[in-house]
């Protein structure tokens, strides 16, 4: 597997480069040594003490060391870097090295706990234990110019539980591009489309984002364009991957918001994924609830929905006309916190002016939301700082989190007619620190 390679490759490259001071073998032990020193104590910005500025290396993976555009000890700083976040306890033992006229070999074993996403390739929370023989040749200074590794790939791939199947080309491919995904690489990602590339989504005019199938490098970098100018993506996880021959499906879930409206989102998601002979994705189709990410780009699409957001907007926003435009002049809200159902202006004075006081931050974010017409159910959270007295409990300075759910009703208006809402009062008021079940 290409990707696991590379990280035996690239990983015991530290042991590599170390000055030769002479021909004394106990100085180049003791400089090994040394150096082993700087990287498990995470002290990457002293490599150019033992790398040439003009060293090549044949282990480093070339296409991570074409897209940084280092060289020399910058980039094994960088590997080194890379290797850390994958690896956080990271550490390498030296067992035995010689040293011969320019040239130095190491033999070591390599250690640590697959806790990161490393080149692509998600945490699986696996420990391992590889051994390595590095060569390195030095100038005539006793600087490292060049490196070789050698090493069994398969071992650490067995230890980290990623079975060496005939999928793995399509496999690394499909990983790298959710790496470079997150990391907003996206020449990287376009790096690895095929020039014919067939890009469809299972939307159907959402916005101009999803819109069905895409062909060629341009639409799908169009894509990528669009889909960053429309939402902002807080969370992109990937569940479960599997692989048959060139073909991956990826499924996970996203969440963000719309960059124009602030209105939330969230959808699980599926992507398949086709990759040919040459590591270049030919066809992508991608599943995912449109409908919720056509809202946060544009309510206007969904009016029932728009109008629902627009009412959570305004109460945490502190803005009544806001508020008023999106209810009719003969709304009722039916409230937990009050036993008759009150109008507009009542709802604004005796539950949102009071609420918002006390609760700093307060924001309602929309989790879940379902639409029939006229007619919207939403589940969501309420976040918040309590710092104000809110129904005679003082200022408590905890953080609040509770869940709700909403049921809203339009008229032909398209504004709010009804409204009704329940949340978990016994933890809401916990959270506040009070105790209503306590013994008085």
């Amino acid at each position: 597997m290409k990707t696991i390679h590379f990280i035996f490759v690239a990983a015991f490259i530290a042991c590599l480069y170390m000055p030769l001071l002479g021909q004394n073998p106990a100085q180049n032990r003791a400089k090994l040594q040394a150096l082993y020193g700087l990287i498990n104590n995470r002290q990457l910005s002293e490599l150019a003490d033992y790398i040439s500025p003009d060293a090549v290396d044949h282990a480093i993976p070339a296409d991570f060391a074409a897209q940084s555009g280092l060289k020399g000890p910058e980039l094994l700083a960088a590997f080194m870097e890379e290797l850390i976040m994958g690896f956080p306890d990271l550490k390498i033992t030296p067992i035995r090295f010689v040293a011969e006229g320019d040239y130095v070999m190491c033999y070591l074993a390599m250690s640590g706990t697959h806790e990161g996403t490393f080149m692509g390739i998600p945490p699986t929370g696996n420990t391992f234990m590889v051994y390595d023989v590095d060569i390195v040749r030095y100038d005539g200074k006793g600087t490292g110019v060049e490196h070789w590794a050698v090493q069994d790939g398969s071992q650490m791939m067995a230890q980290l539980g990623i079975a060496p199947e005939n999928g793995n080309r399509a496999r690394d491919v499909v990983q790298q591009i959710y790496a470079d995904f997150g990391q907003g690489n996206i020449a990287g990602i376009e790096a690895r489309l095929d020039e014919a590339v067939a890009w469809t989504d299972a939307g159907s005019g959402v916005a101009d984002l999803y819109i069905g199938t895409r062909k060629g490098k341009a639409a799908v970098l169009d894509f990528f364009e669009k889909l960053g100018h429309h939402l902002d993506i807080t969370r992109f996880d990937l569940y479960d991957m599997l692989v048959d021959g060139n073909k991956v499906a990826v499924t996970g879930h996203i969440t963000g918001k719309g960059r124009a409206t602030g209105v939330d989102f969230a959808s699980d998601w599926a992507m398949t994924w086709e990759i040919n002979d040459v590591g270049k994705v030919t066809r992508h189709h991608l599943y995912l609830d449109t409908d919720q990410l056509g809202r946060a780009i544009d309510p206007a699409a969904y009016p029932a929905a728009g109008a629902a957001y627009a009412f959570l907007r305004a109460m945490d926003q502190g803005d009544m006309q806001a508020l008023y435009a999106v209810t009719s002049p003969d709304f009722v809200i039916y409230h937990p916190n009050h036993p008759q159902p009150l109008d507009r202006q009542t709802f604004w004075q005796q539950q949102v002016v009071p609420t918002n006081a006390a609760i700093s931050g307060i924001h309602h974010e929309v989790k879940e939301v379902c639409v029939s017409g006229n007619k919207v159910s939403m589940v969501g959270v309420v976040t918040g700082t309590h710092t104000g007295d809110l129904m005679g409990i003082p200022a408590s300075g905890n953080d609040i989190q509770t869940d709700w759910i909403a049921y809203v009703t339009l008229n032909d208006e398209g504004r709010i007619e009804e409204l009704h809402v329940q949340f978990n009062q016994l933890a809401f008021l916990s959270q506040l620190g009070a105790n209503p079940l306590a013994k008085k």
